[in-house]
């Protein structure tokens, strides 16, 4: 089972701008609290900027990191897409 406490635990003695209280606790081996990351993520991230009415530009580059199994395409994009064809 996950051991979130300890998890957290170490979180804290590791640098001190960790807290409970800008912690979350979560495990995605037993599902607890992945419904607060999201939240989370809509709530505490900025929203990507841009210049709206620049022309579009993208960029997709391959990411190989050391993390098993993470790794893949890593998209960039400034600019507006829009659906034109229907």
């Amino acid at each position: 089972m996950a051991d979130v406490d300890s998890t957290q635990a170490g979180l804290m003695d590791l640098d001190e701008r960790f807290t409970p209280e800008n912690t979350l606790r979560i495990s995605a081996k037993t599902g607890i609290g992945i419904d607060d990351v999201l939240l989370a993520i809509r709530d505490r991230l900025p929203a990507p900027s841009g210049e709206p009415e620049a022309p579009l530009k993208g960029l997709i580059s391959i990411q190989i990191r050391s993390i098993p199994r993470c790794h893949g395409p890593s998209p960039y994009f400034d600019g507006i897409l829009t659906k034109i064809w229907r």
